[in-house]
């Protein structure tokens, strides 16, 4: 909501109480844990940033995935590090044998959808392409590098490129 954008700006005097407008939906003790979370997005954020780019580093160069861009010109959030693979069940079922969380929320062809048929008035081919491909693996600022050496070894280690050191015990829980 444009009114509120101000509030968030680097500069400004921190709100000391939750605005009763942010709270409408919410019971208080969700609009106070959110309200927390404000105060370390910018560091939360970098940290993912610094995780996307060891993952980028650590899996370029794999037959079989696709990697997230990384452009230069904007800053990246990454709540997920989303790699593609059309081998993306066998993947994942590997790395969740191996204690990685590797979520499925691929992503639908909503064009195949009887609610939006009406709207899908010609073929989408990207979004076929994408519709189970799409593993979402943890980027969360609270990994190690030890958690990051693990899933991109075990990942590597799937794909035949070899493991790392430290991908035979999991510090990934």
């Amino acid at each position: 909501d444009p009114q509120f954008i101000s509030w968030f700006r680097v500069n400004k005097n921190r709100i000391t109480e939750i605005p009763e407008m942010f709270k409408r939906k919410m019971f208080d003790i969700q609009a106070k844990l959110g309200f927390r979370q404000l105060w370390t997005i910018d560091s939360s954020n970098a940290q993912r940033r610094v995780n996307l780019k060891y993952f980028n580093k650590a899996l370029s160069g794999i037959d079989g995935i696709k990697t997230p861009l990384d452009p230069d010109d904007r800053e990246h959030v990454c709540v997920h590090y989303v790699i593609w693979s059309g081998k993306k069940r066998e993947m994942q079922e590997y790395l969740l044998h191996n204690n990685i969380d590797a979520q499925d929320e691929s992503a639908q062809d909503v064009t195949q959808m009887e609610q939006f048929e009406k709207f899908a008035t010609k073929p989408y081919p990207n979004a076929a392409k994408l519709e189970n491909c799409l593993c979402y693996l943890p980027a969360h600022p609270c990994l190690s590098q030890a958690d990051l050496a693990y899933i991109s070894g075990k990942i590597n280690t799937f794909f035949n490129v070899g493991s790392t050191s430290n991908s035979e015990s999991s510090p990934v829980k």
